[in-house]
């Protein structure tokens, strides 16, 4: 499978039209930060016991169209095919070295 460049995509052109809306000052972090369910709804939890992940976008200069946006740029580039790649140490691009699992991907012992 072959990946376009990136600002070949659909979704990075429209990417492109959202930053210019989320620059006006109504966007401003300081106005997102006021909705009650920010928190809830740009954040993740993911449990594991005492290694649970937890990841907290909601001081981000973002919105539903840009998160949105976001999860269009991922799934057209192929992230997620990558990422499985480099967790099993095959290379995602050309390079003098050897390929190894990326750090993110290994196991903890």
């Amino acid at each position: 499978m072959s990946f376009d460049p990136l600002h070949r995509t659909a979704a990075f052109n429209a990417l492109k039209t959202q930053a210019i809306r989320i620059e006006q000052p109504e966007y401003h972090l300081r106005n997102l930060m006021h909705s009650p369910q920010r928190f809830t709804d740009y954040s993740i939890a993911l449990e594991g016991g005492s290694k649970g992940f937890f990841f907290d976008y909601s001081r981000q200069r973002m919105d539903d169209p840009i998160f949105t946006g976001l999860l269009s740029l991922a799934q057209q580039s192929g992230a997620q095919n990558i990422f499985s790649k480099m967790c099993y140490g095959k290379m995602s691009q050309k390079t003098a070295r050897p390929c190894t699992p990326s750090p993110g991907c290994r196991q903890r012992k």
